[in-house]
């Protein structure tokens, strides 16, 4: 999976949805773990901040806060995050995780957990509750898209896997100047090319700190161009299905998309943070 944060807003993001580096390991298994693994405290002041697995053997994180990287190893979104000091959401490090063998993203989420139970202590459970949830469905009766999401041929998951088993291809061309198996968002825009819905609803549930599930049936992998107000990344779910206004979040999509949110309810999963230390210095 690569995740990305850069200055001025802007997010990018693999392509294959937030489970993409797998499932954790069963308690009763063998803890799989880097061979190698440096963490740093980063003190360069900057916002910029980077995480990536391309490499087949590893992980390098640059700058990140410690609550984004349990968002990202855990696959919980930020706002299904409980507990924990502040710390946790103000210092940032540095992590580079080597294994002396090629790994699957599985395994690398695996290790990763373990990084952060061995080097930060971190202890977690995780609760779920019945709770408002919005459901991302089709706007229209004929289930016809809009003019924005636009299906593709191309298969990121099929070229992702490759590229963990170091089997690294021709570049394959941009779509909107957008390079595939990728998705970008600033403030008012988000573009991906070759995204699963799955994906685009767990963005758009980061966006509107709401938990969205894909119920339009879609299946394959799309093409997605969405523009809207600046101020539509803080609006809540409710207000963008109660109110949207002309270049809310909620006009966007039906009206790019031909998608809609519908309140609904469900179970909401909240990872919740009982112990967290900042590390020893190497």
């Amino acid at each position: 999976m690569r995740l990305r944060f850069l200055a001025g807003g802007v997010l990018i993001f693999s392509t294959t949805c937030p489970s993409v580096l797998g499932h954790a390991q069963a308690p009763d298994q063998k803890r799989l773990a880097f061979e190698v693994a440096s963490v740093k405290a980063n003190t360069s002041g900057t916002v910029s901040s980077s995480s990536q697995n391309m490499l087949p053997d590893g992980y390098t994180i640059t700058n990140q806060p410690l609550r984004g990287l349990i968002s990202l190893v855990y696959g919980v979104p930020l706002f299904r995050l409980s507990g924990g000091p502040d710390w946790i959401s103000i210092d940032r490090f540095d992590i580079v995780a080597k294994s002396d063998h090629p790994i699957t993203g599985g395994e690398k989420r695996a290790m990763l957990q373990t990084l952060l139970e061995e080097r930060f202590k971190l202890k977690t459970h995780r609760e779920t509750h019945d709770g408002r949830i919005f459901a991302l469905v089709m706007a229209r009766a004929d289930r016809e898209p809009g003019p924005n999401l636009l299906p593709t041929m191309v298969d990121c998951g099929a070229i992702l896997a490759g590229r963990q088993r170091g089997e690294f291809k021709a570049p394959l061309p941009r779509w909107r100047d957008t390079p595939p198996c990728t998705a970008s968002s600033i403030p008012g825009r988000f573009r991906a090319s070759v995204i699963q819905i799955s994906s685009f609803a767990a963005w758009l549930g980061m966006t509107i700190r709401e938990t969205v599930v894909d119920q339009t049936g879609l299946s394959g992998w799309f093409d997605i161009d969405l523009t809207m107000s600046q101020e539509s990344g803080t609006e809540s779910a409710a207000d963008a299905h109660t109110a949207p206004s002309a270049t809310s979040i909620g006009t966007a999509l039906q009206d790019q998309l031909g998608l809609k949110l519908e309140p609904t309810r469900g179970p909401v999963d909240v990872l919740v943070i009982d112990h967290v230390e900042r590390p020893t210095p190497e």
